[in-house]
């Protein structure tokens, strides 16, 4: 029995420390006067085993002189943490080269800076000694994870002068002490450390809002679901003495929902706008689902002749889409600037809509006075009918091809729909799928192992 208790803690530690392998990012706002947590930027610690992926979305604080990024990295010295640079002894080997109080260490376990989908905006602020106290700047990147400590120290560089000729980089790499005199810069220079009066901190500008342009879903594991539902219905009469017009307004509910579903570049919960042919449709908070009651209005009319009616049925399609999808970006951030246009790939969009294209269904023409069939060479007609673009809610979605989605209905079951897309495409979306995909699927082999050895320690 201890066995399967020792084999069920040891799961649980490993779930927590997978959970816990990704630390936040602090950074400083200068309208509170404290750390806050970034958005995108994140602290991972670095492996060996997936570097050449694992770096592509690190931050880089200057260029080796054989023309190869110095990324950002983190480490303890005297368990205070502090930043320098990652150093490539080889293609496989990487250590962070780091320094306090004239100790140079060279540590290969570390954590890397990283830049969550490239889609937080950052920038190198000049800082200079000015005989004053040191008046934060806004978005300054910390060294810790928060602002309990009494010290707070933030990322900066030194652009290399002459004094640093042996230097193998093109700026000296480490951490500003803003209370040490009145600011201070510590970086490795060679193989010691010395301390600057000037240079650069790191700052990164928060999203304010993102637009989405030209959604698409993807035929790749898109899954669509239709059910055709009754809306509504009314009756049609005539009791007049002669022919006429007859006209009713059948009026219908549903629910429209819908989620942008979550990707590395987009921080959740920011406001979000999207845009069907340059027209502003959506707007929503990123990663959170919308779920509203649509109420709707369908005129019909007919000719009657007197003493008649008719019954009229309001149908529609419900249609759920389910799926990776492509869209353009652009992002506001919070210096009042915007980014260029960028094509993304979400992993799962979800919508649930009613199509715009309703149908009528007319009865058979029938006598008031004894409800018998009118004769007439008529059978019982359908029409099908477009919801006027005021009224309806369109899709944020556009159509794809008919031959590359089956429409299914209530009694089927849902399917997945592949196909290929060209090369770009498909690069991209796994690049954008491996690392969260991969983290899910260990998750859920964690949790599967306890939930296991949990039912065999109850069996016993």
């Amino acid at each position: 029995m201890m066995k399967f208790v020792e084999l069920l803690l040891l799961s649980i530690i490993l779930l927590i420390e997978f959970a816990a392998s990704s630390k936040p990012v602090s950074v400083f706002d200068k309208k509170i006067g404290q750390l806050v947590t970034s958005s995108l930027l994140i602290w991972e610690p670095f492996d060996p085993s997936n570097a050449k992926h694992q770096l592509e979305n690190a931050v880089a604080a200057g260029e080796f002189l054989e023309k190869y990024p110095a990324y950002i990295c983190r480490s303890s010295v005297n368990s205070i943490a502090v930043t320098g640079y990652v150093k490539k002894r080889n293609e496989e080997s990487h250590v962070c080269i780091v320094s306090m109080h004239s100790q140079i260490k060279t540590k290969g376990d570390f954590e890397l800076l990283m830049n969550k989908g490239n889609g937080a905006k950052i920038d190198w602020i000049d800082w200079e000694k000015s005989g004053v106290v040191f008046t934060h700047i806004d978005g300054t990147v910390s060294t810790i994870n928060s602002g309990l400590r009494s010290e707070v120290y933030y990322i900066a560089r030194h652009k290399k002068n002459h004094s640093m000729e042996h230097h193998e980089i093109d700026h000296a790499i480490g951490w500003f002490d803003p209370k040490e005199g009145f600011g201070k810069i510590h970086a490795t220079v060679s193989s010691s450390e010395q301390t600057f009066d000037n240079g650069q901190v790191l700052v990164t500008f928060e999203p304010l809002h993102y637009e989405l342009h030209d959604i698409k879903f993807s035929t790749i594991k898109l899954k669509v679901e239709t059910k055709r539902i009754l809306l509504g219905q009314t009756m049609l009469r005539n009791d007049g003495e002669q022919s006429a017009e007859v006209n009713a307004v059948i009026g219908y509910e549903y629910n429209l929902t819908r989620n942008l579903g979550h990707h590395d570049a987009i921080a959740r919960s920011v406001n979000t706008t999207v845009f069907v042919a340059k027209k502003e449709v959506y707007n929503c908070f990123w990663g959170l689902e919308t779920n509203n009651r649509v109420m709707n209005t369908k005129g019909v009319s007919t000719t009657l002749q007197p003493g008649t009616a008719l019954n009229i049925s309001l149908w529609g399609n419900y249609t759920v889409r389910d799926g990776p999808y492509d869209a353009h970006l652009i992002i506001h951030w919070a210096d009042g600037t915007k980014s260029k246009k960028r094509r993304i790939r979400v992993n799962a969009g979800y919508e649930a809509n009613l199509e715009d294209q309703l149908e009528i269904d007319y009865s058979p023409t029938f006598w008031l006075h004894n409800n018998t069939v009118v004769p007439t060479t008529t059978t019982q007609r359908t029409v099908t009918s477009t919801t006027s673009s005021s009224t309806t809610h369109r899709s944020i979605f556009s159509t794809i091809s008919n031959n590359a989605i089956e429409r299914i209905t209530e009694k089927s079951s849902i399917k997945n729909y592949e196909s290929e897309e060209d090369d770009d495409d498909v690069n991209e979306s796994k690049a954008d799928e491996t690392s969260s995909s991969s983290k899910i699927h260990i998750q859920s082999c964690i949790i599967t192992f306890i939930i296991m050895n949990l039912f065999r320690f109850i069996a016993h």
